[in-house]
């Protein structure tokens, strides 16, 4: 850690701070991928995510967020953005420059991911215990009676055998190897992220890796393959990340877990909050086509989210922009367009009510709040885009969670009381 606290470490995509407070400490590699960037006199990072170099840690939050200045909830914070990233890289198909950054298997910051894994399943769990079998002569109250009568030689008294000494079986635990690794790993995760925690690391005892790397490994994934316990194969699988992308960083690895593309991560979480993946009553967009010479080829359109509730059917994009200068630096034409083309094609009689959405990230105590509105000058029939803040921190959260926490009801709800403010009932063309 620096001499500075957590709060000055922690950024904000695309806003601007004073580059000369840290230009001694950003590496020039963030600059040459793009990741950061000047601008004048002035430093923004064009990324969002959690950066380490030589004990110094730069977190990149993403735009909208308001960073807590109070320690233990920033520290909530950052372990929650590195929760998202990690679930994203996860699940995501990513492209090579990605997934480098967001710590693919086995190289760079996956094992950021494994430390954080590892680090809250020992808090939980303990480490790792194996237990032998050890039978001896009347030990334990657990007689094993096969082996008593296949090595023991009874009394017989009334024509029945009674047995003076009985095989007992006992469960020892042992020191077995993967506790050794597991030890060791926990306490190198402990010190690197410990913090993040609130770890002071006042108990911690020293521990060497058991044995090569070559060997750690090779170990893990025997017993992952034995195991049928998700704990023990979630276990041996972060430990084998962590042992392999510890000893691949040096003194000046740069270590990420980032993505520059976080409007696809934005759009993921909107999908986890509103989407309902089991309703296949969705209609199907016309395709817009091309005919040359008689020969067609068909395009699609693919609206982010689709839902609907009783006779209202929505239509949602998930829009990555700073709101800070609205109604400035919103979406432009080309996305406006293309939202009301999705109503336009699927309006077909008075009765339909079909609500056309931009959802962007910010902050609000409401969890979702009401923005404005996009609509085209003179052309009613067209009708309008209503934009809504996301809180961007609980919509995190609950994707994290594998939650949708209620947003698409209070969103309805709020359709349902501010009609008049929507203007949702007067855009239909067929009222007109």
């Amino acid at each position: 850690m620096s001499d500075l606290n957590l709060y000055e470490k922690c950024f904000v995509e695309l806003e601007e701070y004073p580059f000369d407070r840290f230009k001694e400490k950003i590496p020039n590699e963030l600059f040459i991928r793009g990741l950061c960037v000047k601008n004048e006199n002035t430093l923004l990072f064009k990324c969002t995510g959690f950066i380490v170099f030589q004990n110094y840690i730069f977190v990149v939050f993403p735009k909208g967020y308001v960073i807590p200045q109070e320690e233990k909830s920033l520290k909530k914070h950052i372990r929650l953005l590195i929760d998202v990233l990690t679930k994203y890289s996860h699940n995501s198909k990513l492209d090579p420059s990605e997934s480098s950054l967001l710590g693919s298997t086995g190289k760079n910051a996956a094992y950021i991911a494994a430390a954080f894994w590892l680090i809250r399943d020992y808090f939980e769990n303990g480490t790792i215990n194996f237990q032998r079998q050890d039978y001896d002569l009347n030990k334990s109250t657990n007689i094993n009676w096969s082996r008593t009568i296949k090595s023991i030689n009874p009394v017989i008294s009334n024509q029945r055998p009674i047995y003076l000494d009985l095989v007992t079986k006992k469960h020892i635990l042992y020191d077995h190897l993967i506790t050794q690794i597991h030890k060791y790993a926990v306490e190198q995760s402990l010190n690197l992220y410990g913090w993040l925690f609130d770890y002071d690391g006042e108990h911690m005892m020293e521990y060497d890796l058991p044995c090569d790397v070559d060997a750690a490994v090779y170990i893990l994934e025997l017993e992952a393959q034995r195991t049928f316990q998700e704990r023990k194969l979630n276990l041996f699988l972060n430990l084998k990340e962590f042992i392999i992308g510890s000893h691949t960083q040096s003194k000046d690895s740069i270590t990420t877990i980032v993505t520059p593309y976080f409007h696809t991560v934005w759009e993921k979480i909107c999908y986890s909050l509103f989407a309902d993946v089991n309703d296949k009553s969705m209609p199907k967009l016309p395709n817009p086509y091309w005919n040359v010479g008689n020969r067609m080829a068909k395009t699609e359109q693919i609206p982010d989210i689709m839902f609907r509730i009783n006779n209202r059917l929505f239509i949602l994009d998930a829009k990555y922009y700073r709101i800070k200068h609205a109604p400035l630096k919103l979406p432009g034409w080309g996305d406006l367009v293309k939202q009301f083309f999705y109503r336009h094609t699927l309006i077909k009689n008075k009765e339909d009510k079909i609500e056309n959405i931009f959802l962007f990230p910010g902050q609000t105590n409401e969890d979702i709040e009401y923005l404005g509105f996009a609509a085209v000058d003179g052309i009613s029939n067209l009708g309008q885009i209503n934009g809504f803040i996301i809180d961007v921190f609980k919509a995190m959260e609950s994707y994290a969670n594998n939650s949708q926490s209620g947003f698409k009801e209070k969103l309805l709800r709020f359709y349902l009381s501010n009609s008049e403010q929507l203007q949702s009932d007067s855009t239909n063309p067929y009222e007109k």
